[in-house]
């Protein structure tokens, strides 16, 4: 079967990325051994196919930590993806996308960070809900989505989505992160108004149930404009409402209405030796508190700036976010993140920085509320190329 496999990859073209990301931090003064630094490993297998009406993609990235915040312990957290792409004609496409997750992870605010928000700004992952009062935590999560997409003219398109994921926690973690079960759909409708404009309208509908009679939603429905000043600055708006709602077994239901908001901007300074690039976002919304399955309001607000230094292959960047919690869950966090980063070649790069998350004790567990911090040294390397031939490619 290995063997048919392999054949059918060369026949068909297909592709491959490697990546590797290596990182050695020291640990916060509240882990288990707090004198023994973090090693963290984190592989990456893709591979896929395009080049015809149909296309295909296929990951695997799992997490390897061991050190102080362990105790010593090896942890694990396999994550696989896939996604099958139909567009036989340019008007119109069709995803389905599938993820599923297991294995053991470590409670952190100082862990690696790569999510956005809803403006496409960057923003660090660790919500101030998710910090059970554990170092560390085994969870699964398995789900898939379908998305559909139809262009009426190069201006105008409208997109639909839905999912359904089962994520929690398992064995003794599941007393801390309860099983959810959690349906969700999209609708979107673009329309560019010049080549500097372009609004969007989107309605859309989130919910987890835990148990029998355990459940929240929120639903949203919110108009979106984007404007490019320049070549090299953007901002981005969104406005609307979001409905949310909480049932809870022996109480009457709570709703409200309230508003969703964020703000975003973006830049990029002419390149006269020092490329600097800024950004800066703001956004007010509902989410569900996965610990709790109750609706709350968050507020947060972020910037970031990148910069290329004079010396080749060098570069410096700096990140942070503060956020208010409020409503049912009601507390403050802080992130910020100072890194640099070496490219010694096309495949690889060196990187040394530092980060720091204060936490009020309303959102965190005995011993974990305060300042806390890690500086951190890792290595990062790719390759690319197909099973035809081997190629290596640049580190993205």
């Amino acid at each position: 079967m290995l063997g048919a496999m392999a054949a059918l990859l060369v026949a068909s073209g297909a592709a491959w990325d490697l990546g590797l990301h290596l990182e050695t931090r020291a640990p916060p003064p509240t882990a288990p051994s707090p004198g023994v630094p973090d090693v963290e490993a984190d592989p990456t297998l893709a591979v896929h196919e395009a080049g015809g009406p149909f296309e295909w993609a296929a990951s695997y990235s799992p997490r390897f930590v061991e050190g102080g915040s362990t105790d010593g312990q090896l942890t694990s957290l396999h994550a696989f993806e896939a996604s099958q792409t139909y567009a036989e004609h340019r008007l119109w496409r069709f995803q389905l996308t599938e993820q599923a997750s297991y294995g053991t992870s470590v409670v952190s605010l100082l862990g690696p960070t790569s999510t956005t928000t809803d403006t496409g700004s960057p923003a660090p992952p660790s919500n101030p809900e998710i910090l059970p009062g554990a170092s560390t935590v085994t969870t699964m999560n398995l789900g898939g989505s379908a998305r559909g997409e139809m262009h009426f003219s190069p201006t105008s398109s409208a997109s639909a989505s839905a999912g359904f994921s089962v994520s929690g926690g398992l064995g003794s973690s599941r007393a801390l992160i309860p099983l959810q079960h959690q349906p969700a759909a999209r609708v979107e409708f673009d329309q560019a108004l010049a080549r500097t404009d372009s609004i969007a309208e989107t309605v859309s509908f989130t919910e987890s149930r835990s148990g029998p009679s355990m459940q929240s939603s929120v639903g949203t429905a919110a108009a979106s404009w984007h404007h490019s000043f320049t070549a090299s600055a953007t901002g981005d708006a969104v406005l609307g409402l979001d409905d949310s709602r909480t049932l809870t077994p022996g109480q009457p239901e709570t709703s409200a209405l309230l508003p969703r908001a964020s703000l975003a901007a973006a830049m990029t300074l002419p390149d006269r030796g020092l490329p600097l690039s800024l950004s800066v976002h703001a956004m007010n919304s509902s989410a569900v508190d996965p610990l709790t399955i109750r609706t709350y309001q968050r507020f947060e607000g972020g910037a970031s700036c990148d910069l290329r230094a004079p010396v080749p292959g060098l570069a410096l960047s700096l990140q942070g976010l503060v956020a208010r919690a409020y409503g049912v869950l009601a507390g403050d966090l802080a992130q910020g993140e100072l890194r640099g980063e070496w490219a010694i070649g096309p495949r690889m790069r060196l990187v040394a920085g530092g980060r720091m998350a204060w936490l009020t004790a309303a959102l965190a567990p005995p011993g974990m509320s305060g300042l806390q911090w890690t500086a951190y040294l890792s290595l990062e390397l790719a390759a690319s190329g197909t099973f035809q031939g081997h190629v290596l490619g640049p580190l993205r």
